[in-house]
């Protein structure tokens, strides 16, 4: 599954002074956490107001550690914490010339724009065209109109205003493009996510006279980088929810060779505090161990209410955004379960728990093949892999009391309807890809009915099959 929760879109009620609050617990909890040092960036964050760069429906949840949607294809403006992250390591101070690849909502390079004052100057680059007119709005409406905002692929970067000083790059790719080495000046820093294998890590680029030298920061997960110098999927084996951060959720959990040796307390925490009160759903999640289920590189993040690469492109969900949709399943001890989207089998695990049987679908035969090891390993006997396209279901096993599918399509393939019981509960993602709405359904007199939305998140599409709808992703 390529899932993470979005916040329910809803009108903004938050006053001003609140929103100053907020900003200013959020400054501290940066200074606390140690990724807050510079005290032109301190003052830069306690000065722009972010609510005002984020879409008035989502605008309350402004000063949370959350991607929150933006317009344009899958666009989000970072967490919080994301640039810190990245400017403190630039060491961006007064006076320097910065360019932004990824302009998102703008906010960041308003934040950037504070740092470097009158005698810098910014400028930021965005790919596409909504999210372009978007954040160019925002700048110019909070009145950072000085700021130069590029409609253009920002891989090659912005030759009219080089050299640049420091350069953030907020998408990943396999290295600094050729371009953006070439606009730095000597003496200049750029930072990057750097595809490593199935990892992507925070580096940090500092151009001498005649070399170049590279400090990685930590482990992070973003979305490609898009135009020339784009990542092919064959070698880019990750895809983060967009701005997401992880380098927060370093656990120093240990991977383990048994499940049960270790209580995943802290996930069952963090379900609970996202809405979660099944005790059994709540109980699963603490019996589950997460780090049998995730690549050994990411093992330190396993206790973390993150998503997490597992490769081709996909990411294990995130728990809180999993819980919200096991929960809606209603599912009793004598159930059989198919699962649509098996990816290391994390998911699956969990329904294996509360479940009787579970038949869990993926369409990419290497995932199939390391859910089994992992499931097999962790001791959950009762929850069967198979390779296939997950619109036909599996229907030598139907009928199922519940089915849990875990990539978007605008609608419920037919083959899954049919499939399901009598009375039986199904949730699944329903939108094109990219910003849906989780529904849970109960089947009634043969026909599907909508029983409530659990909660907005980001899915990749379902693909393959006759319902066209776009392959799995996986959970």
């Amino acid at each position: 599954m390529r899932g993470w929760t979005t916040p329910p879109p809803k009108p903004p009620t938050k006053t001003a002074s609140q929103f100053a609050v907020e900003r200013q617990l959020e400054v501290s909890a940066l200074e606390a956490q140690g990724l807050l040092v510079s005290a032109r960036l301190k003052a830069a964050l306690l000065v722009v107001p972010r609510e005002q760069f984020i879409p008035r429906e989502y605008r309350d949840y402004a000063y949370e550690e959350v991607p929150l949607p933006l317009p344009g294809s899958a666009a989000t403006i970072s967490c919080p914490h994301s640039y810190p992250l990245f400017y403190e390591p630039l060491g961006l101070d007064s006076g320097h010339r910065f360019l932004e690849v990824g302009t998102g909502s703008g906010y960041g390079a308003a934040v950037a724009r504070e740092v470097v004052g009158e005698t810098g100057h910014v400028t930021s680059i965005e790919i596409d065209p909504l999210t372009f007119e978007f954040a160019k709005r925002n700048l110019e409406r909070m009145g950072y109109d000085d700021v130069t905002v590029v409609l253009g692929d920002g891989g090659l970067g912005y030759a009219p205003q080089a050299p640049y000083d420091r350069i953030a790059i907020t998408a990943a790719c396999a290295d600094i493009p050729p371009p953006l080495i070439g606009q730095l000046a000597i003496g200049g820093r750029a930072i990057a996510p750097l595809f490593m294998g199935d990892r992507q890590e925070l580096t940090l680029v500092t151009r001498h006279a005649d070399s170049i030298e590279r400090r990685v920061i930590c482990d992070v997960l973003y979305i490609d980088l898009q135009g020339r110098y784009r990542v092919q999927p064959a070698a880019s084996p990750v895809l983060g929810a967009p701005g997401a951060s992880t380098v927060r959720a370093r656990a120093g959990a240990k991977r383990k060779a048994r499940r049960g040796e270790r209580e995943s307390t802290r996930l069952r925490d963090a379900v609970r505090r996202a809405g979660i009160h099944d005790a059994r759903v709540l109980e699963a999640f603490r019996r589950v161990d997460r780090t049998l289920f995730v690549p050994s590189a990411y093992a330190s993040l396993a206790e973390t209410d993150e998503p997490i690469p597992i490769g081709h492109e996909q990411v294990t969900s995130q728990p809180s955004l999993i819980g919200r949709m096991v929960e809606g399943l209603k599912l009793s001890r004598t159930d059989r379960v198919l699962e649509i989207g098996t990816g290391f089998g994390y998911q699956t695990a969990i329904l294996a728990t509360l479940a009787r049987e579970v038949y869990s679908m993926e369409i990419l035969p290497d995932l199939a093949e390391q859910a089994r090891s992992n499931l097999s390993g962790a001791g959950y006997p009762n929850a069967t892999v198979v390779v296939g396209d997950g619109n036909h279901g599996l229907p030598a096993h139907a009928p199922y009391q519940a089915i849990i599918v875990s990539a978007a399509a605008l609608t419920v393939p037919p083959a899954l309807v049919e499939q399901l019981d009598r009375d039986g509960r199904l949730v699944q993602p329903i939108g094109p890809g990219g910003d849906e709405r989780v529904i849970a359904f109960r089947k009634r007199n043969g026909k599907l009915i909508e029983e409530r939305v659990l909660t907005g998140a980001y899915f990749v599409p379902l693909v393959g099959g006759a319902h066209g709808e776009g392959g799995n992703a996986t959970g």
